[in-house]
């Protein structure tokens, strides 16, 4: 038994890990989660498709909030988690997007602190940390933007990586995400430093769909990850429309036929 405990627990942390990576929480601009009317119905996206290639938004509007979501997994038996995503004005001018996920003797926490500088978001610090029964794992990647580089810090040797102007890290693009969905794009393409490379993480909004969690039913726009036309893989979001596009459901399917959900149950605005 407790062998099955320690195999699960660390699957849960591989999940957590990009479950928590392949989602957004950002925004909200209500105190109180209200369900829509029941004469909405899902429909198609009327939206005007707009590429990656046309104009991002000129403007960042971020509210505070702290999500509140239950997690649940498939590992043959059901397993039940929770999930918790802030962002925070920080008095310097800077923001702090912190999440942390538990599930078992699992346990993620990871966080961005970023700033908004002549209407482009750039990272500064990024920080992840996982601990499973007695193990844990840590990093640390600095942002500094006057040379171009990010260095990650983990256990071992310190790395440099060269960055471009438009460079996330694995919590930052998701405001970006955010924001681009609020405009009204359809393909979301961004670059992250991930340890001692660049990587290429990319979204596609499918059309719209009303969702049930805890906190009420919502009309949503459908977002799936793009990992390949031949990735068995597969990660579904949705965005409440009447929430400032906040994240109310994430699904993923895993190689091996597991499935993981969050779900929206509480969210908290000034």
């Amino acid at each position: 038994m407790q062998r099955w405990f320690k195999r699960n627990s660390l699957q849960l942390t591989l999940v957590l890990s990009p479950l928590l990576a392949a989602s957004s929480f950002a925004g909200g601009d209500s105190l109180t989660l209200q369900t829509p009317s029941s004469s909405s119905a899902s429909s198609a996206s009327t939206t005007p498709q707009i590429t990656a290639t046309q104009a991002r938004p000129s403007y960042y509007q971020l509210t505070p909030f702290k999500a509140y979501y239950q997690a649940q997994f498939d590992l043959g038996v059901n397993i039940s988690g929770e999930a918790v995503r802030e962002l925070k004005a920080l008095p310097n001018g800077q923001w702090l997007l912190s999440m942390q996920a538990n599930a078992m003797m699992a346990n993620i926490e990871e966080s961005s602190r970023f700033e908004i500088l002549q209407q482009q978001l750039r990272p500064i610090e990024y920080r992840y940390y996982r601990k499973t029964f007695t193990k844990s794992k840590q990093s640390k990647q600095l942002f500094n933007w006057s040379d171009g580089t990010a260095t990650h810090t983990a256990k071992g040797p310190s790395t440099t990586l060269l960055l471009d102007n438009k460079t996330h890290d694995n919590v930052s693009y998701q405001i970006q995400l955010w924001q681009d969905l609020k405009a009204g794009l359809s393909e979301m393409r961004y670059s992250l430093a991930d340890g001692d490379h660049l990587k290429a993480l990319e979204f596609d909004r499918i059309g719209e769909e009303r969702i049930n969690t805890p906190a009420g039913s919502f009309e949503t726009l459908k977002v799936v990850r793009d990992r390949g036309e031949h990735s068995t893989r597969k990660t579904t979001l949705w965005f409440a429309k009447n929430l400032d596009h906040v994240l109310v459901k994430l699904h993923q399917t895993e190689t091996d036929g597991k499935q993981y959900t969050l779900l929206l149950a509480r969210l908290e605005t000034p």
